[in-house]
């Protein structure tokens, strides 16, 4: 059976469970400081730093950082979030670990390089992470043939779910719509598929001056 035709667990879902795993723990770790500590406030200004791969990170420009007090690079910062916490230290390592590994390549070598690298993560013991870990990489040891046929294929859901997002934005701005024509309509705007084509007001003047002869 083709690979496209086989059920494989989408990477994006995997990525997103990792994310939330790891939020987790930095909001956990976060609430263990006073909420006037500088540490609580760092830690919640750049989550997205934490969040964001490691090799996408800048570490060669650096930028004043008043709640530091120092011209730092992306990397620096992260560096001294995670001093804040040796078990975060070791949850950053093991959530960027797994998304390494979590890439979909067209290169064969790279492919099977990164399934031995998934696999040889699964056998590894996390009893020093919290319970959240080991309860995601336990879905992930279930559902293992699965998510090693989607390290082989190009195919991902992140559009639909981008998709899916828009809408739900363009709905709650909009307090929702009691027309679902017109909520159809405005979605096919946002997405630049929607084109029509209005009568010029002249043009509709004098049709209904023939009709009407």
């Amino acid at each position: 059976m083709n690979a496209s035709k086989r059920l494989y667990f989408a990477r994006l879902l995997c990525i997103k469970a990792l994310q939330n795993t790891f939020q987790n723990q930095r909001i956990t770790v976060m609430k263990s400081f006073p909420d006037t500590d500088k540490r609580y406030k760092q830690l919640k200004k750049y989550w997205k730093l934490l969040q964001k791969r490691q090799s996408e990170l800048d570490w060669c420009h650096r930028k004043g950082q008043p709640s530091f007090k120092d011209h730092l690079t992306q990397t620096e910062i992260v560096d001294r979030l995670l001093s804040y916490d040796s078990s975060l230290a070791k949850g950053y390592e093991t959530y960027q670990a797994f998304l390494r590994v979590l890439r979909y390549s067209a290169d064969k070598k790279k492919q099977e390089e990164r399934v031995n690298e998934f696999e040889e993560l699964l056998t590894q013991n996390y009893s020093h992470l919290p319970e959240s870990y080991r309860t995601t990489i336990s879905t992930f040891k279930k559902y293992r043939k699965e998510m090693i046929l989607a390290l082989s294929v190009p195919y991902s859901n992140g559009p639909v779910e981008a998709i899916n997002n828009h809408i739900k934005v363009i709905k709650r701005m909009a307090y929702g719509f009691r027309n679902f024509i017109n909520f159809k309509i405005r979605i096919f705007i946002n997405r630049g598929k929607y084109s029509r084509t209005l009568p010029r007001k002249g043009k509709e003047k004098g049709q209904a001056t023939k009709n009407a002869a």
